[in-house]
C-alpha cells in the first residue's frame, strides 16, 4: 500500500510513474511532429509546417521532463533539506521558453508567405489524412497525461497536458486553415500560421505565469482549507496564519494553533503532532507541516 511506505519510496514510485507516461507521450509526439513537418514540407503548407515544428517542441519537453523528473526524485539532503521538487517545476518551464522559440519559428515563416518567398501550398487529401490522424493521438494523449498528472500530483505532467490540449485547438485551426486554402483561399496560410503563433505565445504565458508562481513560494491552498482541518481537532481553540508553499504532492505548510494555557509541554507537542496528521490526511500531497503553539488568548 501507498500509505505504508517511506517517503522516500513515494518519491521513487512517483518518479517511476511520470517517466513511464512521459516514455509513451515521447512516443507519439515524435511520430506526430514528424508526419506533420514531411507533409507540410512536401505541400509547401506553411501552417502545417508550422503546426508540425509546434509539435515537434513537445517531444522535446518530454526529454526535459524525463531530465527533470529524474533530478525531483532524489531524497532531501543537508543542501536541500525540503527535498529537489522544484527541479521537475524548472523543467516544466521549460515547456513555456520551447514554445516561444516556436512561436518565433512560425513567425518567421508568415514575414516570409507575406514577402512573396516560397510558391503557393499544394495542398493534397493527404494533408487532411496527417491532421484527422494527429487529432486523435492529441485527444488521447492530452487526456492520458492530465489523469496522470492529478493522479500522481505532477507540475510538469499537467503543464504538457495543457500544451498538448492546446495542439488540439490548433490542429483544428490548422485543418480549417488548409481547407480553406484547398479551395484557393492561399492568403489564409499566412494569416492562421500567424494566429497560431499568438496562440501559443500566449499559451507559453501560462505555462510560465503558473510554474514561476511554484517557485517563487506562490501560495499552494487556500488558508481557509488549512485552518479548518486544524480548528477540528480535538483541544485546539483556535488556528490563524496559515501558509503554505511548494509544488502539488510536495506542500509545505506553516500555521499557529492556540491551546489551553495549563497544558504541559509534552500535552501541547503531542497536540501539536495531531494537527498535523490531521492536515495531511485531509489534504493529499501534503509532505510536511509546521505546528505553532501558543496559549488560548483570554476572551
Amino acid at each position: 500500500m501507498l500509505g505504508a511506505m517511506t517517503r522516500e519510496e513515494q518519491e521513487a514510485q512517483r518518479a517511476r510513474g511520470i517517466r513511464a507516461v512521459l516514455i509513451v507521450t515521447l512516443v507519439a509526439n515524435v511520430a506526430v511532429a514528424v508526419a506533420k513537418v514531411v507533409v507540410g514540407a512536401t505541400l509547401d503548407s506553411l501552417s502545417i509546417r508550422a503546426d508540425g515544428f509546434h509539435s515537434s517542441t513537445d517531444g522535446l519537453n518530454n526529454v526535459v521532463l524525463l531530465v527533470g523528473t529524474w533530478l525531483a526524485a532524489a531524497p532531501p539532503d543537508k543542501e536541500h533539506p525540503y527535498g529537489h521538487r522544484k527541479f521537475e517545476v524548472l523543467a516544466a518551464s521549460f515547456i513555456g521558453l520551447s514554445l516561444l522559440a516556436a512561436a518565433f519559428n512560425v513567425l518567421m515563416g508568415v514575414v516570409d508567405r507575406l514577402r512573396g518567398m516560397g510558391g503557393a501550398p499544394a495542398i493534397e487529401p493527404i494533408a487532411f489524412v496527417v491532421l484527422g490522424v494527429t487529432f486523435l493521438v492529441n485527444v488521447v494523449v492530452a487526456t492520458y497525461e492530465a489523469r496522470a498528472g492529478k493522479r500522481l500530483m505532477s507540475p510538469g505532467l499537467l503543464s504538457d497536458a495543457a500544451h498538448t490540449r492546446g495542439d488540439i485547438l490548433v490542429t483544428v485551426g490548422v485543418a480549417a486553415s488548409t481547407l480553406l486554402v484547398w479551395r484557393g483561399l492561399v492568403w489564409l496560410d499566412a494569416l492562421a500560421g500567424a494566429a497560431i503563433a499568438v496562440y501559443i505565445v500566449l499559451l507559453a504565458s501560462r505555462v510560465l505565469r503558473e510554474n514561476a508562481g511554484y517557485l517563487l513560494d506562490a501560495s499552494v491552498l487556500d488558508p481557509a482549507r488549512v485552518l479548518d482541518l486544524a480548528r477540528g481537532v480535538d483541544g485546539v481553540g483556535a488556528a490563524k496564519d496559515g501558509r503554505s508553499r511548494g509544488t502539488p504532492g510536495g506542500i509545505f505548510i506553516d500555521l499557529t494553533v492556540e491551546v489551553d494555557g495549563a497544558l504541559t509541554v509534552a500535552a501541547a507537542h503531542v497536540l501539536a503532532h495531531r494537527v498535523e496528521d490531521a492536515v495531511k490526511e485531509g489534504i493529499p500531497g501534503v509532505m510536511g507541516v509546521q505546528v505553532h503553539v501558543e496559549p488560548r488568548a483570554a476572551s
